[in-house]
């Protein structure tokens, strides 16, 4: 509840959530992820409906006719086409697992997530965990047999490595531990539902 009544002091007039307070510029993959905060807070507490259909909108709002999200600083004069397929996997994710109910940015997303070249395992398993949550369990299955061939091995264990950031500014170590729980996180549902079918 605490943790909630906070949150509504970032969000901003026009639906999004900022890092700093309500009265900066919101960010896309903070926006996802507060909706994904709200929509498993519901379970626990009263939640304001607008709250969450104002994040939605915001979210809908930023996508590109393509249907891409990207983040563009001050200081580039081209765009980070990797960071736009991280973005574009995170929003889609989020999309899906909450069962938004506007298809229709979910289905662009993922149209444009299917014809990007993805070579992040983060983006790949966010874009993974959006085709399990949507029911494309071909697409699922050409992802999961993907993500096995990227793995790293070192000492016995497996890891999968991130070369740039998340949407969150993660990277070097802390960003390889979340690729690779992210990954995990996948393969497992992946092969939990897959193994249930079989039955």
């Amino acid at each position: 509840q605490k943790g909630y009544e906070r949150l509504l002091g970032y969000q901003a007039a026009d639906g999004g959530f900022s890092y700093w307070s309500g009265k900066d510029a919101a960010d896309i993959a903070l926006t996802a992820y507060a909706i994904r905060f709200l929509t498993d807070a519901q379970e626990f507490i009263e939640i304001d409906r607008s709250v969450v259909e104002n994040a939605r909108q915001y979210l809908i709002k930023q996508q590109r006719e393509d249907g891409s999200w990207t983040k563009k600083y001050y200081n580039e004069t081209t765009e980070d086409k990797i960071r736009t397929t991280m973005f574009t996997a995170y929003a889609a994710r989020i999309l899906a697992m909450t069962k938004d109910t506007n298809k229709t940015a979910l289905q662009k997303a993922l149209n444009y997530l299917k014809n990007a070249e993805i070579s992040e395992p983060y983006a790949l398993a966010l874009y993974g965990l959006a085709n399990f949550d949507a029911g494309n369990i071909e697409e699922t299955r050409s992802i999961a047999k993907k993500l096995e061939s990227m793995a790293k091995t070192e000492n016995g264990t497996a890891f999968w490595n991130l070369e740039t950031s998340t949407p969150f500014y993660g990277s070097g170590m802390t960003g390889r531990i979340e690729t690779t729980a992210l990954v995990v996180q996948f393969l497992s549902e992946f092969h939990r539902r897959d193994t249930e079918t079989q039955r």
